[in-house]
């Protein structure tokens, strides 16, 4: 089944928290793969042409391991060029067919690839022999997100099933070639891999769970708007297409290929996305009682058998059926480790065969699931686009309407984890402050007035060492539930935060004085680089005038608004968040939602500068929806001096739940507006250095090449967009 644009190599890839060297992967390999005969036998050819396995007398494993390092900064953008390098290179037939790379500077470890050969063994078994090579061994459970076998019939049907298969095979037989798209033609030796960005897998099953789907019909269904969006990309008509997809007929602890494959339409040409996944369901629902699955099983064996003319004729009628394969590999639930090293993350890539160019690979690993895309680089020049846009279309169908419970049943169980977790760490008499609007109100005014005579503290507001992971994992998790089950909330482009060294985010704020664009920004990159990746956020004098407030933005990683506060945590290489246009832009009139109000302040881009740091844009869409801001007060706020004794250029006007017309400054009940955060790519002026802090047209043009960028993005997040149900679909 090998070509010479399609060889038949699954490669996999597995990474750990510290560095790996090669010794001692080898020791590992040689103890726990190696008596695996199958590892140490090569294919031989007799005279008639038939393959047989034979063990390899000149056997080496040093020839089956090698060691590459990746250029920095080391991420999954590096990694996927490197695998696409490896994949380059065949494998060697006079030897046992796989090969293992260590792949050092991936992150802050070690990232150990696998090629192995379809004729030792399909994903699933690649898998296994994975887990065999961990610590915990084989007694791991693997995640079931694949398409299950229909159930063997009783005997008394076996004749009946014969003649359904029969018919089976005719109908596969007389399907006609798929239809002409961008994804099909002919193809080249190149390929090119890329990863999705990890997704929750108990967030993919409460999308399942809410519309009576299962898991891997909500894959498929976020695939299939993925390909649709890139099919419009490149001026197609979108009109359905079939992929062709594996159905695991494993017997337990084999190796081998024992998997059979159906063509399933998918509906590219529907755009609402409940309908898409209700579609979807039906057909994969129809899959599972079909006899196709185990038709090609007994076909692909016959292919198998016969004359490579015959081989080749039959691989090319059955792959021209379908553009696409998507394969779909179970992993284990919980966290593996490789001689005490964590594996942090894992990745497959299945291959496909004959005509196709573009294979799907999911793969689910300790809650979480990767999508790997491996295509052929003229049928989808960018294949990194689409395993985001993979990951973005999972989000889009988490936020969409549809026949959904009011909240899953595991959503109340997760507040009141929270409730307890918070009631552990914030006393009850802190609580009584804290959740009284009263009482924060009556503490503002008194900074206010203590501000207006003159009596304003000089309380320390840049303890970078007080911030408190475990109270901020608290607010994690608040954050967390409101985000899934309150605001609907989509997360783009968080991958683009650098995982190390100190990053200045730059956003847009909304909300009033509840802007939770920030925490949800904080949210992001927790789930994304996890909790050791510090975020402080620069605030407003009040929080640190009052002791008690002063504490708790302390512990939260807040820091008085300055830079002497952000050049502490810069030095820790933590990421800064800063929102330039401050109350101007938090409280802008609600007709101008969807704009960007950075109020020509141009302090962050001097102090990015005088630092050396990249910015990151951060945009967000739908919190300015929470309240309905009439006017900001700019012109009142003039007249009773409030920036001398509030430090404030406005004095807005809102109307908001539950006191209709107040104070913007008045905490309220946020409506539940569905948001997205976007982060775009790192903004760097490597010809300007710290000196052009002080020139006007360096900091204008920069500044007007960051504002152009946000409003744009914020245009697109918008286009369309419904109040409070955001944007079509979502």
């Amino acid at each position: 089944m090998d070509r010479a644009t399609n060889e038949m190599v699954i490669t996999s890839v597995l990474a750990f928290d510290q560095p790996l060297s090669l010794a001692r992967v080898r020791a590992l390999v040689r103890d726990r793969l190696l008596p695996i005969h199958r590892f140490r036998e090569r294919i031989e050819w007799s005279p008639l042409g038939l393959a047989a396995w034979a063990e390899d007398p000149h056997f080496d494993l040093d020839a089956h391991l090698a060691t590459t390092t990746l250029p920095a900064p080391g991420g999954d953008a590096e990694l996927a060029h490197a695998v696409g390098e490896l994949a380059a290179r065949p494998l060697d037939p006079d030897r046992p067919l796989w090969r293992l790379h260590v792949v050092d500077g991936y992150g802050p470890g070690t990232a150990v690839v696998m090629r192995l050969h379809h004729c030792i063994g399909d994903g699933a078994a690649l898998v296994a022999m994975l887990l065999g090579l961990t610590d915990e061994g084989r007694a791991m459970h693997l995640e079931n997100v694949r398409i299950d076998p229909p159930p063997a019939p009783p005997l008394a049907d076996r004749a009946r099933r014969v003649a359904a298969q029969a018919g089976t095979l005719a109908r596969l037989i007389a399907l006609p070639p798929d239809r002409r798209s961008p994804l099909r033609g002919r193809l080249g030796a190149r390929k090119q891999f890329a990863l999705s960005p990890p997704i929750e897998l108990r967030a993919i099953k409460v999308i399942a769970a809410a519309h009576g789907a299962t898991v891997n019909d909500v894959l498929v269904a976020a695939i299939t708007a993925a390909v649709r969006a890139h099919l419009v990309a490149r001026g197609d008509r979108v009109r359905p297409l079939r992929a062709l997809m594996p159905v695991d007929l494993h017997v337990a602890g084999e190796l081998g290929n024992h998997f059979g494959m159906v063509y399933a339409e998918l509906p590219i040409d529907v755009t609402d996305p409940i309908a898409r996944l209700a579609l979807v369901h039906r057909r994969m629902a129809a899959i599972k009682q079909s006899p196709e699955a185990t038709v090609a099983l007994e076909v692909l064996g016959a292919i198998g058998l016969a004359p490579k003319r015959v081989e080749d004729l039959a691989i090319a009628l059955f792959t021209q059926k379908a553009s696409l394969m998507i394969t779909n590999v179970p992993g284990p639930r919980s966290a593996l480790h490789l001689d005490g090293a964590r594996v942090t993350e894992m990745g497959v890539w299945a291959p496909v065969s004959g005509s196709i160019g573009l294979g799907v690979s999911i793969l689910s690993y300790a809650g979480a699931v990767r999508i790997g895309i491996a295509a052929d680089a003229r049928r989808v020049p960018d294949p990194a686009e689409l395993a985001a846009a993979i990951a973005r279309e999972v989000l889009v169908l988490a936020s969409a309407g549809g026949p959904r419970p009011a909240l899953p049943q595991g959503a109340w169980a997760d507040l009141r984890q929270w409730l307890r977790e918070a009631r552990a760490l914030v006393p009850r008499e802190d609580r009584r402050v804290l959740l009284s609007p009263p009482r924060l109100v009556a503490r503002f005014m008194r900074f206010a007035l203590n501000r207006h005579r003159g009596q304003a503290g000089h309380a320390t507001a840049d303890d970078v060492a007080g911030r408190d992971p475990a109270l901020v994992g608290v607010l994690v998790g608040l954050y967390r539930w409101l985000g899934r089950y309150y605001f609907r909330l989509q997360v783009r482009g968080v991958e683009r935060v650098p995982a190390t060294g100190p990053v200045l985010l730059v956003g847009n704020h909304s909300g009033g004085l509840l802007p939770s664009e920030g925490f949800f920004t904080a949210l992001a990159i927790h789930e994304h680089l996890g909790p050791a990746r510090a975020v402080y956020a620069l605030v407003h004098d009040f929080l640190f005038e009052d002791p008690l407030l002063r504490r708790y933005a302390t512990r939260l990683g807040m820091l008085r608004a300055g830079h002497a506060s952000a050049r502490h945590a810069f030095a820790a290489g933590a990421c800064v968040l800063v929102y330039p246009g401050s109350d101007l832009d938090t409280f802008r009139p609600f007709r101008d939602r969807n704009r960007i109000v950075l109020g020509n302040r141009t302090g962050f881009l001097k102090l990015a500068l005088r630092e050396g740091v990249p910015i990151v844009p951060v945009v967000t869409a739908g919190t300015h929806e929470q309240l309905i801001v009439l006017s900001r007060g700019d012109r009142l706020a003039k007249l009773v001096h409030a920036h001398a004794w509030a430090r404030t250029e406005v004095l807005p006007i809102a109307l908001a739940i539950p006191w209709g017309v107040t104070s913007g400054f008045v905490p309220y009940l946020p409506l539940p507006t569905q948001t997205t955060v976007s982060f775009l790519p790192p903004m760097t002026w490597p010809a300007l250095g710290p000196a052009s802090a002080e020139d006007p047209a360096a900091l204008a043009r920069c500044y007007g090449e960051i504002e152009t960028a946000m409003q744009a993005e914020l245009d697109h997040l918008t286009a369309g967009r419904r109040f409070l149900r955001g944007q079509p679909g979502s």
